[in-house]
């Protein structure tokens, strides 16, 4: 649930002001930054964790100790660290062009998956 709040507060307060990157600020983005296909694919994955999150919470589960298990898994999957994530969350907020496409593929991705769910 940090790393949720951590991402909307960092992705609202980005969106939110005006000096987007530069196109030399772009391509010179730090080494931890991934690509826009994987940052896409940890992002739909962080709403899978959220969602288990809210899920493991509702039958009783501890938020905190829930959320870093999940958090945890997810970090070791893409093989970034707490600091990577956080500076990934900023550098694609900051560019609310791009992170507008990468929310429109993860809720189409997200829409497609309770589509399959729901007919199952």
């Amino acid at each position: 649930m940090k790393y949720f709040l951590l991402f909307l507060i960092s992705f609202s307060t980005m969106a939110c002001t005006q000096g987007a990157l530069t196109d030399k600020d772009t391509k010179s983005k730090p080494e931890n930054i991934l690509s826009k296909e994987v940052f896409t694919e940890l992002y739909y994955d962080t709403q899978l964790v959220e969602a288990a999150i809210r899920v493991e919470i509702g039958k009783g589960a501890d938020s905190k100790e829930i959320s870093k298990f999940y958090y945890e898994n997810l970090f070791k999957k893409y093989h970034i660290t707490e600091k990577d994530f956080q500076d990934n969350i900023r550098y694609y907020a900051s560019n609310p062009e791009q992170m507008s496409e990468i929310q429109t593929i993860v809720v189409n991705r997200l829409s497609k998956k309770e589509a399959e769910l729901t007919n199952q």
